[in-house]
C-alpha cells in the first residue's frame, strides 16, 4: 500500500473567483460608506450652524446687530473652520456670517454648501436653512441625493446672479 504525500490547496481559479467576490463586495460597500460618511459631515455642519444663528441672534441682542465676525459670538468655532479665503480642511466645512446670511462651505464637491438667512426679517428667505449645490457640485450626484434627502427645491435665489446653483429648503 503506497501513500501519496498529497496536499490539497485552492486552485487558482478558486482565488481568483474569492477574489472576485470581495471586489464586487467593495464596489457596493465603499460607495455606500463614503455617502454615510458625507451625510454624517453634512448633519454636523447644519448642527453647527445652528449654534452660529443662535449665538448670532443672542449678539444681537446685546449689540442691537448682527456681526460678521463669527470669532466675536458667543461659541467656540476651531480657528481652521472659520471661513478666510485659503485651504480648506479635508472633507469638512468652513462657517461663517456675511452681511445677510451665515453660512457653511465646503471644498468637498461631493457634500452641498448650507446657508442660512437670518438677518433681513422681511425677505422671503429669513429664517431658513438652504442645502445649496453650487456650480462646483451642482452635477455631483453624491451632493444633491444629500441636499434632497434633507429637503425640497427652491427656486428664491434665482432671481439674483450670486444665486447660481441649485437650492433646497431643509426647515
Amino acid at each position: 500500500m503506497t501513500h501519496k504525500n498529497t496536499r490539497r490547496g485552492f486552485t487558482l481559479v478558486e482565488l481568483l473567483v474569492v477574489v472576485l467576490i470581495i471586489g464586487i463586495l467593495a464596489a457596493v460597500a465603499v460607495p455606500q460608506y463614503q455617502k454615510a460618511v458625507y451625510k454624517s459631515r453634512t448633519a454636523e455642519a447644519v448642527s453647527m450652524l445652528k449654534a452660529i444663528i443662535q449665538a448670532q441672534e443672542v449678539y444681537y441682542l446685546a449689540n442691537d446687530e448682527y456681526t460678521t465676525d463669527i470669532r466675536k459670538l458667543d461659541i467656540e468655532v476651531p480657528a481652521a473652520y472659520i471661513y478666510t479665503s485659503g485651504n480648506f480642511p479635508e472633507n469638512s466645512y468652513k462657517y461663517g456670517c456675511e452681511a445677510t446670511y451665515c453660512f457653511a462651505y465646503t471644498a468637498n464637491a461631493n457634500m452641498p454648501d448650507f446657508d442660512f438667512h437670518v438677518m433681513n426679517k422681511a425677505a422671503a428667505s429669513a429664517g431658513r436653512y438652504y442645502c445649496h449645490l453650487n456650480s462646483d457640485n451642482s452635477k455631483n450626484n453624491m451632493a444633491q441625493s444629500i441636499c434632497q434627502s434633507m429637503g425640497k427645491p427652491s427656486s428664491y435665489f434665482e432671481q439674483w446672479d450670486w444665486g447660481k446653483g441649485k437650492y433646497f429648503v431643509i426647515n
